[in-house]
């Protein structure tokens, strides 16, 4: 395995010659530099380089489009003085392995830049994943792509690769982002600094973020590094965990029989959103998905009680509903210290009771929904139970109002509990 050179521009360096015998000297392995590739465009820089002793070059050759790679590389003419140094390296006899970022705007286009690497005269190609870091990590959603979206395109461009006899490489990418590549082609970088003065802190930067976590049927390390962290921050984990294999699939359902109501579709139950190209073609080739679109996929068992805090903004409340209601809970329990004080109680309790779930109780002090108007609380019809706690300062008359006016006017079942209410759920009886 080559000793690659890199960080900044390599070639700018004036002791290059001696970096690159010490190295050899030290490593015993074959010397190979990272650069843009730009100063080896010039006449005799590739000649001289192979001269030095080094052994092989890795140029970034990010998109085939000459506007999208100058655009990438922040310089006009870019692609074009890439061009003529990878095929003056191939004059010079130096391999050369074209490195090729993965972005959002140039992913169309990796099939068409690996087979132009091949006839500039590259012997490798590495399709690398996008990292936050540097400039990109205040664009990172603008210029990474979506995993599940970009696909169909890494895959295209492996198989174009190998056809055109690169040796291939996928880079910081995890293994579910292109299933059907062989697992001996991803991989991840050994970077190490210098012990110099100055670049101590620089090790942990080069690492970045450690992976995600939560990939129980990941093979790991050495073959798949698991979910980049910095791209589960911004984009979450559907897209990969929509991958992961788990118990026997919903079995697939019948076609509808005409003057019977179909059944409601079936809960997530762990099921992640599939964004899958590949996964919509599969599901197009049944007749019928009972109104379940991701029909047949493997589920998980359904948790029978789930509870549900009125901490944070009524947007992230909201959201944590709705995923209890998608996983197909039977009891929802609304409960914690201060739940009844959130600003949007009212419309929080509201909205619980559309979700379809089977039965919905709340528990707390009671005292803060004396404030709610008489439609407010007849809006609440249909919550299955309302449980108050016994503040140590509560007067009992004021509880007993409250819960005597949602018994009268929205039907609820009252019943009061000790302050502990919302450490242990309460059973039905």
């Amino acid at each position: 395995m080559p000793v690659w050179l890199g960080g900044g521009e390599p070639t700018l360096r004036r002791d290059l010659p001696a970096l690159v015998d010490a190295v050899a000297t030290a490593t015993d392995a074959s010397v190979g530099l990272d650069t843009d590739g730009l100063p080896l465009a010039g006449a005799g820089v590739a000649v001289g380089l192979a001269r030095l002793g080094v052994g092989r070059i890795r140029v970034g050759l990010h998109c085939g489009r000459p506007d999208a790679h100058d655009w990438l590389a922040g310089r006009s003419g870019a692609a074009r003085r890439v061009r003529r140094a990878i095929e003056a390296c191939r004059d010079a006899g130096l391999p050369v392995t074209a490195r090729c970022l993965v972005t959002r705007p140039t992913t169309d286009w990796l099939e068409e830049t690996v087979l132009l690497a091949a006839r500039l005269g590259a012997t490798a190609v590495e399709l690398v994943r996008l990292r936050a870091l540097g400039p990109a990590a205040s664009q990172f959603i603008t210029l990474s792509p979506r995993l599940g979206l970009a696909e169909p395109y890494l895959h295209a461009a492996v198989v174009a690769a190998r056809d055109a006899g690169l040796a291939v490489r996928l880079l910081g990418l995890p293994r579910c982002s292109v299933p059907r590549v062989s697992a001996d082609l991803f991989g991840s970088e050994s970077l190490r600094v210098p012990d110099v003065p100055g670049l101590q802190g620089l090790s942990e930067v080069l690492e970045g973020a450690p992976a995600d976590l939560g990939c129980p049927s990941c093979p790991g390390v050495p073959v798949c590094g698991g979910a980049p962290a910095d791209y589960v921050a911004r984009f979450g984990r559907n897209e990969l965990d929509s991958e992961r294999p788990g118990a026997p699939g919903v079995p697939r359902p019948q076609p509808p029989v005409p003057g019977v109501r179909p059944a409601p579709p079936p809960p997530r139950q762990g099921r992640a959103p599939a964004t899958r190209l590949r996964f919509v073609v599969r599901q197009s080739s049944f007749p019928d998905l009972g109104g379940d679109p991701m029909a047949g996929e493997p589920v998980e068992a359904v948790r029978t009680i789930a509870t549900q805090a009125f901490t944070g903004s009524s947007r992230e409340i909201r959201r944590a509903l709705a995923r209890c209601a998608q996983e197909g809970v039977e009891r929802l329990r609304i409960e914690g210290p201060g739940v009844f004080t959130h600003p949007d109680v009212a419309s929080l309790l509201r909205d619980s009771l559309r979700l379809g779930i089977a039965r919905v109780e709340a528990c707390g002090d009671v005292r803060p929904l004396a404030r709610l108007s008489d439609r407010e609380v007849v809006g609440l019809r249909g919550l299955a139970r309302l449980e108050s706690t016994t503040p140590q300062d509560g007067d009992p008359a004021e509880i007993d109002a409250v819960l005597a006016r949602f018994s009268r006017l929205a039907g609820v079942e009252v019943r009061r509990r000790s302050p502990e209410c919302h450490d242990s759920p309460a059973e039905d009886g």
